[in-house]
């Protein structure tokens, strides 16, 4: 990626990579039942919750007196 802007370290990156790589085994675990689709949406927003909260860390660095890092305080 050379040139671009690097906004979640590489660790945040793997993460959000590792929960997309579980959704993928989530789809795979649910049978192909009557209920899979209302099942899977009800775990997908879960593993979008948490992507989102990784995700999250680039906008509190970006603004460290609006927003927090995980667990970390709001810098006054």
């Amino acid at each position: 990626m050379t040139g671009q802007l690097h906004l979640l370290t590489d660790l945040e990156r793997e993460v959000v990579d590792d929960l997309g790589a579980t959704w993928g085994k989530l789809c795979q675990i649910v049978n192909p039942g009557p209920t899979r689709d209302a099942d899977l949406a009800e775990l997908i927003v879960h593993v979008h919750a948490l992507q989102r909260t990784v995700m999250a860390q680039a906008a509190a660095r970006a603004y460290p007196a609006e927003l927090r890092l995980l667990g970390d305080s709001i810098r006054p």
